[in-house]
């Protein structure tokens, strides 16, 4: 499992937004590829920018988390997450043909 760091200082990227962009995104791919992806399509890049935005909006969040343990963070980063999953859980649903009831006439 990867370390996470619980250092202030790793959220030095917002000194310097270039730099902290590039080693962002090389982040998310590191944990797109300990994940297990070998995707090389599109999906490599939609993975990567879905991870990328819960990763710096929680570096963010815990800049300002006073919380113990950083317990709010963690509840943050669980919360964003599973909104991206329950919001592309319900586009695969509308992308379906099978739910465009013209379609279903054929089938």
């Amino acid at each position: 499992m990867l370390p996470i760091i619980h250092s202030k200082n790793a959220a030095y990227f917002a000194l310097n937004p270039m730099q902290g962009t590039q080693v962002a995104f090389r982040s998310c791919d590191a944990i797109w590829r300990y994940a297990g992806d070998k995707s090389l399509d599109f999906n490599y890049y939609t993975k990567r920018g879905l991870l990328l935005s819960v990763y710096v909006s929680s570096i963010l969040f815990y800049i300002q988390d006073e919380s113990e343990n950083y317990i709010e963070t963690d509840k943050f980063i669980e919360t964003a997450v599973e909104n991206i999953v329950k919001t592309f859980s319900q586009m695969k649903k509308l992308l379906d043909p099978s739910n465009i009831p013209i379609v279903r006439m054929f089938t």
